[in-house]
């Protein structure tokens, strides 16, 4: 009796073993999840350029390791040579914005490197590693967000712009123009062309400090200009 039961119990503990192997360690596997969040920003920002098509497929490509979870070996391989070709391909393509990747790039190499069998001491160095590297990417998002998004969108404008023809600036001359807007708060004036079109736009900029009828009298005085259109606040994110 007692020699079936040791049986079983050593057929149990070889099976625990064998389930032990078969799988990833729980540091490696929240760190290959870190590479996907960490490219998720890079993934956000190319969606909305001409260059989408690779900013998808570059982050496709982070997600890969996620499938072979039950595979240690593969797990590890596929995560150094994803790793490295990513870090390549960010230096490559630094001027398509490539390099928004080169975080998961990393966690993906920490990820393969963070089996604690070889060395547990190194697993928990470089799980810390990527911990500090998520938190740098969690951080530049947020003062990303901030910067482009929530700040110009709780800022007053402090930009009029003007509808006028794409050849109006031959016609007027600028410089006589801001003179002209001075004396009534304007800061800057200057011409957007609208590519592609017959269409320009004359953007004045004030103080933040103007009063609402300084505000009132400026955009007047700049309809007062010959062949000025449509008049309207620019927003913050648009005008700066």
């Amino acid at each position: 009796m007692n020699m079936f039961k040791s049986a079983g119990q050593k057929g149990e503990l070889m099976a625990d073993s064998s389930r032990n192997h078969t799988r990833i360690h729980r540091r490696q596997s929240g760190l290959a999840f870190a590479a996907v969040l960490a490219a998720s920003p890079g993934l956000v920002f190319g969606l909305g350029t001409a260059l989408a098509g690779f900013f998808v497929l570059t982050f496709a490509s982070v997600t890969v390791p996620l499938f072979m979870r039950r595979e240690p070996r593969v797990f590890s391989r596929s995560c150094t040579a994803l790793g490295l070709a990513l870090v390549a391909w960010s230096v490559a393509g630094v001027m398509l914005g490539m390099f928004l990747f080169l975080p998961a790039a990393m966690l993906l190499m920490l990820a393969a490197g963070a089996g604690p069998r070889r060395s547990p001491g190194v697993a928990r160095l470089l799980s810390a590693a990527g911990g500090l590297v998520l938190a740098g990417v969690v951080c530049g998002s947020a003062l990303w967000c901030w910067h482009f998004y929530v700040s110009p969108a709780s800022t007053r404008p402090h930009t009029y712009q003007a509808v006028i023809d794409a050849t109006w600036s031959t016609r007027v001359d600028l410089g006589q123009v801001t003179e002209r807007l001075k004396p009534f708060g304007a800061v800057n004036v200057w011409i957007i062309q609208d590519g592609g079109s017959d269409k320009a736009y004359l953007e004045v900029r004030f103080p933040d400090s103007l009063s609402d009828v300084q505000r009132t009298t400026l955009k007047r005085r700049i309809s007062d200009l010959p062949g000025v259109g449509r008049i309207a606040l620019c927003q913050v994110r648009d005008c700066g």
